[in-house]
């Protein structure tokens, strides 16, 4: 009786001990999820945050980009209207012209039937066949159309009421400058040879003078806008449906729209090979996907604006990524700027479920590992509440209760010491996304894929510190910095550029001495990155014969100053404020010299990152010298 009571007596001090660790092991269960949902959603932020960043990077680049490209094409054709206003045959039939015009009070007959029309006509189309133009219209102080290449267009202000009074009267104070496109006054030829009544067409103009030196007319080109400058904005276009495109103050589209194809399907244009969303298109939004069959009952006139018109219309630039309908009704994500310069605004556009594909992946892959551990753990809790009950039966099922017991501190030992498993899968699964064959990911996706990677591998170094998480700064560049022997790095990269140099008629000189040469506290690599790219500008902005020189000097703070003279020709005082910001090329344009200008803002960055200063001073016709500023490696004798 006493044995068995004693047995009974540990049976239940058994039960009771397992009954008391049950709670801990519930409690370190939720524990253990709640840090695993944290460190993931933690982990999915980040990435989130990665992707947006880049993305907005990827947007924004287009926009600067796109509208540097349409300065360019714009003062190449304003030029050309103004050569073209300043040639004198065509001056000298166009102030005939004007007395005509001014004596017959606009009398088209009259106009129409004098032999400098027809000299005007033919000198001028010899000038729009060498231009691109497609056509002329010349306008008189009061925006008569005194003389054109269509009778049409003769004898009338139409001209002026449909492209506006902006360009007339900016001409007329002497500027060559452009119209926006719109819907043209007169039916005009397209490239088929047919007809078009209102098709989309854009002037550029310039005034013309007369003998004293007045301006007494305006002399207008016509261009095909869908021809240039539509093409202009389909350059930043990225990705499957990544869109760049310009619209006016109207909030009507005056480029071509990446999506012709979807928009007759739905509707919103003609179901014509030659039909154009030039001009046809409000950026409005409809409510609701038109590409998934949703019809708004509101007229395009009722419509509202879509999020970006609306905040583009009122002058403002932004972005916004939680997404918004465009003007198909299709969910975007995008940035935006109005160039009041010019009076059209600027659109770059992603659809939201390319922008954000590999974020929903990772998503939908972390909820579904993070639902099966919750069912492992819920199952582990159920597997150890049986474990209680069986130990109730010591004698009966001694064994199985053991294999319980040893199940449990396996789990206590995962759920305490392999935090790093789901953190493994969410990197898995990512390299898994990078080498699907059959699914390949964009190029934005891979870079996208690289950014988890490298956060990943982050978190994973934290998690391995079980709750000592940190903020990190990604994509950040690294900087080894470590003892650098000046004279065999530039005489390395003078070797390098010699055959550069030669091949532009421009000698490469080092003047650095070997016996005087300091050793440099930088990055061997960038800093070589940064006299090759210096270098190389100086070789590519030189005169034939002329030279680029290395020297050094040490100045103050504890610092070499390494000089790159050359003798180019040089940078105004405007050009010299602008070298180092992204895009912009000081001049470079009008030299023919391939680049987009972003090499000296790295350059500047590099330096900076090594805890240098990076200048220069310039002499219009002289040439330049940049100064990098490099600290000196103390503990080396020089």
């Amino acid at each position: 009786m006493e044995k068995t009571l004693s047995v009974i007596t540990i049976n239940k001090n058994s039960a009771e001990n397992f009954k008391e660790s049950r709670v801990p092991l519930f409690l370190i269960s939720i524990g253990a999820l709640a840090i695993l949902l944290f460190v993931g959603l933690a982990s999915y932020k980040l990435i989130e945050n990665e992707v947006k960043g880049s993305l907005l990077k990827q947007l924004q680049l287009a926009l600067p980009g796109t509208v540097k490209m349409f300065k360019i094409w714009e003062k190449d054709a304003a030029s050309k209207a103004k050569a073209a206003a300043l040639n004198k045959e065509v001056k000298k039939d166009l102030l005939v012209l004007l007395d005509v015009s001014r004596s017959s009070l606009g009398n088209s007959q009259k106009i129409l039937s004098s032999k400098n029309l027809i000299s005007l006509r033919d000198h001028l189309n010899k000038i729009n066949l060498q231009y691109g133009f497609e056509g002329f219209v010349a306008l008189d102080l009061n925006g008569f159309a005194f003389a054109a290449s269509e009778d049409e267009a003769i004898g009338h202000k139409k001209l002026l009421e449909r492209a506006g009074s902006k360009f007339f009267k900016l001409s007329l104070m002497g500027n060559s400058t452009f119209a926006l496109p719109f819907k043209s006054e007169i039916p005009l030829q397209m490239e088929s040879g047919e007809l078009c009544q209102e098709c989309p067409t854009m002037l550029t103009s310039s005034p013309v003078y007369d003998e004293s030196g007045k301006v007494v007319a305006v002399l207008s080109f016509r261009l095909r806008p869908e021809a240039v400058f539509a093409d202009i904005f389909e350059i930043g276009q990225t990705g499957k449906s990544g869109e760049v495109y310009a619209f006016n103050s109207k909030g009507i589209l005056i480029s071509k729209s990446r999506f012709p194809n979807e928009l007759k399907k739905v509707g919103l244009l003609e179901n014509r090979p030659e039909a154009l969303s030039i001009l046809n298109i409000g950026i409005k939004d409809p409510g609701g996907n038109l590409l998934e069959g949703f019809r708004s009952k509101k007229d395009s006139e009722e419509l509202p604006f879509t999020r970006m018109a609306t905040s583009a219309l009122k002058g403002e630039s932004g972005f916004d990524f939680k997404g918004y309908r465009d003007y198909r009704g299709v969910k975007v994500v995008g940035v935006w700027s109005w160039l009041s310069e010019f009076g059209f605004g600027v659109a770059s556009e992603m659809n939201y479920d390319e922008a954000f594909s590999l974020v929903n992946k990772l998503e939908k892959w972390y909820w579904i590992l993070f639902c099966a551990l919750i069912f492992a753990s819920a199952f582990s809790i159920i597997l150890a509440e049986k474990r209680r009950r069986y130990r109730y039966q010591l004698v009966r099922s001694k064994e199985e209760a053991e294999k319980a017991n040893r199940a449990k501190s396996e789990f206590l030992a995962k759920m305490s010491h392999e935090l790093r498993t789901p953190m493994n899968a969410i990197l898995g699964f990512t390299q898994f996304l990078m080498k699907d064959k059959k699914e390949p990911l964009t190029e934005f996706q891979s870079s996208s894929a690289e950014h988890i990677l490298k956060a990943g591998n982050h978190l994973l170094e934290l998690i391995n510190e079980i709750l000592d998480l940190s903020q990190i700064e990604a994509g950040k560049l690294k900087i080894k910095l470590e003892p650098v022997n000046l004279f065999l790095l530039t005489n390395e990269i003078c070797d390098l550029m010699q055959p550069v140099g030669e091949s532009k008629e421009v000698t490469v000189k080092n003047m650095i001495s070997k016996d005087r040469s300091p050793f440099l506290y930088a990055d061997n690599m960038r800093l070589k990155q940064v006299l090759v790219n210096l270098i190389s500008n100086g070789i590519k902005y030189n005169r034939n014969g002329g030279e680029v020189v290395l020297s050094m000097e040490e100045i103050e703070n504890k610092k070499i100053r390494i000089k790159l003279r050359d003798t180019g020709y040089g940078l105004s005082e405007e050009q010299k404020k602008i070298i180092f910001q992204p895009f912009e090329r000081a001049g470079a344009e009008a030299r023919k010299v391939d680049g987009v200008g972003i090499g000296l803002t790295i350059t500047k960055y590099l330096v900076e990152m090594m805890e240098g200063n990076l200048s220069l001073e310039s002499v219009v016709g002289k040439g330049s010298c940049f100064y990098v500023d490099i600290p000196i490696y103390e503990e080396v004798a020089v």
